[in-house]
């Protein structure tokens, strides 16, 4: 018990450290330094993915901009999974904290790695902030979208990703994603399409909402069956849709979401629209409407 009360301290602080940065755009142009995987989870995916992975949250901590549940990954791990009052369905934070073994490697990094191989994996921090009250040490990274925390072994003890303005709004090029999903959807890349979804992407479907309903690295091993037929599939798809009808496009203003596109099909005997927002740099599939 001791043992978790002390984590739990360790959790609270962390979190207060960094969750002023995660409503903050960025001056820069697109920060190709951003993550947004960890442990096999997605920014931006639907919260309802967590609990049938992780099981029931041992605590709720809440604060001004981040409501956080802890999970359990061992008796020496747990996994953080915030998310924003204002987007109350979505995962805005993830973060992994202790020693453990069953946690997929973030960017070559396990928990426990040396501070030395983290500087050699990802360059000097442009801050080091040390906590004596905690016997900690935090890595934090002007241009990027993840802070690590180190132990007083100078092991790495914890990683947390979060969610920034950028991330949510800016694209590299506008102009192309329109031919990229067209080309994906052609040859039938399944890899390049699911990376072209957003995490909360929902396919409307004849009264079924098809959306990304694991963590995203599990989804994309192994995708549900009638979300990749509604891309792909050789009747009454995204695909045999596009294969007859050019779209007319437009743009769509989405409240909490940002500017996107909309393509329509109003000749469409299949598709009413597919809409795109920006995440993580490029405009994504956010919603696909099937004609009913």
């Amino acid at each position: 018990m001791l043992r978790y009360i002390l984590k739990k301290s360790q959790l609270s602080i962390f979190l207060v450290s960094t969750t002023v940065i995660l409503l903050c755009a960025y001056s820069s142009s697109w920060a190709t330094n951003f993550e947004i995987d960890l442990n096999g989870f997605r920014l931006q995916q639907f919260l309802s993915v967590v609990e049938p992975v992780l099981g029931p949250s041992l605590e709720t901590i809440e604060g001004e901009q981040i409501i956080a549940n802890v999970y359990p990954i061992d008796d020496d791990a747990f996994m953080v999974v915030g998310h924003s009052p204002m987007f109350p369905n979505n995962i805005s934070m993830l973060q992994l904290t202790g020693k453990t073994d069953k946690a997929f490697p973030f960017k070559g990094l396990k928990l426990g790695d040396g501070m030395s191989k983290a500087v050699n994996l990802l360059g000097e921090p442009d801050r080091v902030q040390q906590d004596t009250a905690r016997g900690v040490t935090n890595f934090v990274f002007e241009d990027r979208n993840y802070t690590l925390e180190f132990d007083g072994q100078d092991r790495l003890h914890s990683i947390q990703i979060f969610t920034t303005a950028e991330l949510m709004t800016e694209v590299d090029d506008p102009s192309n994603h329109w031919n990229l999903f067209k080309d994906a959807l052609v040859e039938k890349n399944i890899p390049e399409l699911l990376d072209m979804m957003k995490p909360d992407v929902e396919i409307y479907k004849w009264g079924e909402v098809l959306a990304i309903s694991k963590p995203f690295k599990k989804f994309v091993a192994d995708p549900d069956k009638k979300f990749i037929s509604a891309l792909i599939g050789s009747n009454f798809s995204v695909f045999k849709q596009i294969e007859t009808d050019e779209p007319e496009m437009s743009m769509r203003i989405a409240e909490n979401v940002g500017v996107g596109f909309v393509y329509k099909f109003p000749n469409g005997k299949i598709l009413d629209e597919i809409v795109f927002f920006p995440f993580n740099g490029q405009y994504r599939v956010y919603e696909i409407q099937f004609r009913e």
